[in-house]
């Protein structure tokens, strides 16, 4: 039964007035399928998790009544990162250290390059009234996915420079 955090949460983004509201867990409930097989044994069994249903379905409709513009989730060790879905921005960032692997192209996933989110890496977030700013550093320092947004933006804007420009 997870009635009492549910409630902390609810009372939690309730009573934020931040500009900015940004929430960060560990399983995702937005998420593509991991890749690459397990085991060459058992090819089906694919590395990663299907996105967390249960949680989203606990999760999901009070981020969307309480404003929520950002989840940060981990887990999965990739990189993917959603467009907007009902105005909140779904990242997987879990890839810091553990060897990364490759997720499947989905509809709906902003980075989709020939690596499928297979590298190691860092999101950066910078944010200010007006602006919610990101890049995603890789391991050898390359910017691999950037952007920013505004408060209720329907897409993100992507940055002139393929660098961090901060």
């Amino acid at each position: 039964d997870d009635s009492e955090q549910l409630a902390w949460l609810e009372q939690a983004l309730s009573g934020s007035a931040a500009t900015w509201k940004v929430v960060t867990m560990h399983h995702p409930i937005h998420s593509p399928d991991g890749g690459e097989p397990y085991f060459f044994l058992f090819p089906f069994w694919k590395k990663g998790h299907k996105p967390e249903l249960r949680l989203r379905d606990q999760l999901e409709a009070l981020f969307i009544e309480h404003g929520v513009d950002a989840v940060f989730q981990g887990h999965n060790h990739f990189y993917a990162r959603t467009v907007p879905q009902r105005g909140i921005r779904y990242i997987v960032s879990g890839a810091g250290g553990k060897n990364p692997y490759e997720h499947e192209p989905e509809p709906g996933y902003v980075v989709d390059e020939p690596s499928r989110g297979k590298f190691n890496e860092f999101v950066y977030v910078r944010l200010s009234e007006s602006r919610f700013e990101y890049c995603t550093i890789d391991a050898d320092g390359q910017t691999r996915d950037s952007g920013w947004f505004r408060k209720d933006d329907p897409t993100d804007s992507d940055f002139d420079a393929s660098a961090c420009p901060f």
